[in-house]
């Protein structure tokens, strides 16, 4: 297997762990602030954020280097430029995703209801949509700019500023 491919599958796994942080964060969170929700996604989307820079850092990318402040600043500016987009991307499909409820109940053994729940479809059906256009951005930036690495004497080197002008 290529490393490329290896990089898009230990990123993809990172990515769907990362992901479910930021959705329960972000679902959690609409429950208390229903009015907020692009304030709710952007939240959930920085907790997955952080959690997704120090595992790819080291798994996918396999920067054993401490973090330096130029590469955290352009995790950080990539970040940002796709937080943009995800919430842009929620609240567009989210706007635009007719309302579907979805109920279900847990009933005891002696028909009591111990349990009945109903989501949003539409809210969930938006977050998948913003994840995946925000998880191409990051994927690209990550790769090309913040852990650019080139080959060097037969070995990938992760590319730091003050090695950009060796190239």
């Amino acid at each position: 297997m290529k490393n490329g491919q290896k990089q898009i599958i230990k990123y993809t796994l990172i990515g769907i762990s990362a992901v479910a942080i930021d959705f329960a964060v972000y679902y959690l969170a609409s429950f208390y602030w229903p009015k907020s929700l692009t304030i709710c996604k952007a939240l959930g989307f920085i907790v997955g954020s952080f959690y997704t820079f120090f595992l790819n850092k080291a798994w996918t990318w396999n920067n054993k280097d401490k973090t330096n402040l130029s590469q955290f600043s352009k995790f950080i500016l990539i970040y940002g430029i796709s937080l943009l987009i995800n919430v842009v991307v929620n609240q567009i499909f989210w706007d635009i995703l007719p309302e579907h409820l979805f109920s279900f109940q847990i009933i005891s053994p002696s028909e009591r209801v111990l349990l009945t729940k109903t989501a949003a479809l539409n809210k969930a059906f938006a977050f998948v949509i913003a994840t995946l256009a925000s998880a191409i951005w990051n994927f690209s930036g990550q790769k090309y700019w913040v852990f650019k690495t080139i080959v060097k004497d037969g070995k990938e080197i992760i590319v730091i500023e003050e090695d950009v002008d060796e190239e």
